[in-house]
């Protein structure tokens, strides 16, 4: 999925927990910016946030580390919301509500 963003823009990687970068993300974990805290402070700099979630029915659902950096109350006005679909809910889910229009990938 990076590969769609890395032509068109300057590409940052965040990952809020200690777990691995997994399959076409594990090139970028070596320049990732890591931890939640480090991860909230560059979400607030973005202008388009891309993350991994799982929608069933009406409802979305994304890591609880991933809710923590796209907190609604901590994003910057304006900023861009994307969700790359999976097919699948994972344990640490939890239902996210996002301030306003929410894209899909």
């Amino acid at each position: 999925m990076p590969a769609l963003f890395t032509q068109v823009a300057q590409l940052e990687f965040l990952l809020p927990d200690e777990t691995s970068a997994h399959g076409g993300l594990h090139e970028f974990s070596d320049r990732a910016v890591k931890g939640s805290r480090a991860c909230r402070t560059q979400a607030q700099a973005m202008e388009v946030l891309v993350f991994e979630a799982f929608l069933e029915g009406e409802q979305l659902f994304v890591d609880v580390a991933v809710a923590d950096v796209i907190e609604p109350k901590m994003l910057p006005a304006g900023v861009a919301l994307i969700a790359h679909l999976r097919p699948h809910r994972n344990p640490r889910d939890v239902a996210y509500h996002p301030p306003g229009t929410l894209a899909f990938i």
